[in-house]
C-alpha cells in the first residue's frame, strides 16, 4: 500500500517531476540546437580561413600574372632560335632539321658543311652549306619549309643548276623530269645569353 504524501511533499515530487522534464526537454531539444550552433561556428571559422588565403592569394595575383606574361613573351620570342646555345650541338639540329625537311619534300640531300659561326651582339649564327638534288616540286617545297618553318632559317648564296633527266610515269606516259642540282647556306640563330 501507498501512502499519500504531504502537501510538502507532493510539491517537492511536482517540483521534481518538473526538474526532470525540463532537463529531458532540454538534453532532447536545446543540447542538439547547441552542438548544432557549434558546428555552424567551426565551419564558419574554416570558411573564414579560407576566405583569408583567397584573398591572399587574390592580391598575388597581379604578381603571378605579370610572370607569367613575361615567361609567354620569352618562350614567344625564342621559338624561332635554334634550341642549343652551343655551336657544335646547333649545327647538328640544323642539320638534321634541314634533312627532315628534304626527305619530307621529295628531295634528295647530297651533303652538308658546317660553315664557320657568326656572332653578332644578340645571337651567335649557325651556318650550314647543303647540297641537294631534285625536281622543281621539291625544291619549292624545300625553299618553302626552311623558310617559314621553325627555328627560323634565312637562305643564302641558293644555286641551282640543271641535272640529268629521270623518267616518271605520269597518267601513263612516260615524260622526261629535270633533276636540279641545288646548293645553299642556310643560317639559324643561337640565343645568346647573358654571361
Amino acid at each position: 500500500m501507498m501512502m499519500p504524501l504531504t502537501p510538502i511533499q507532493s510539491r517537492v515530487l511536482a517540483v521534481g517531476l518538473l526538474a526532470l522534464v525540463l532537463a529531458l526537454v532540454g538534453v532532447l531539444l536545446v543540447a542538439p540546437v547547441i552542438a548544432q550552433q557549434h558546428r555552424y561556428d567551426e565551419r564558419i571559422a574554416e570558411l573564414g580561413e579560407r576566405l583569408q588565403r583567397y584573398l591572399n592569394v587574390a592580391q598575388t595575383q597581379s604578381a603571378t600574372q605579370n610572370a607569367l606574361n613575361q615567361i609567354k613573351r620569352q618562350g614567344a620570342s625564342t621559338r624561332y632560335y635554334l634550341r642549343s646555345d652551343d655551336e657544335t650541338l646547333a649545327s647538328a639540329e640544323l642539320q638534321e632539321h634541314i634533312k627532315r625537311v628534304i626527305d619530307r619534300s621529295g628531295g634528295q640531300l647530297v651533303s652538308t658543311q658546317v660553315l664557320a659561326s657568326q656572332r653578332t651582339e644578340h645571337a651567335n649564327v649557325a651556318t650550314v652549306r647543303v647540297d641537294m638534288r631534285g625536281d622543281i616540286e621539291a625544291l619549292h617545297k624545300v625553299l618553302h619549309g626552311l623558310e617559314t618553318g621553325r627555328p627560323m632559317l634565312l637562305l643564302d648564296n641558293v644555286s641551282i643548276r640543271r641535272g640529268g633527266h629521270t623518267f616518271v610515269t605520269r597518267a601513263r606516259q612516260a615524260q622526261p623530269e629535270v633533276q636540279l642540282q641545288i646548293s645553299f647556306e642556310a643560317s639559324g640563330y643561337m640565343r645568346r645569353h647573358a654571361l
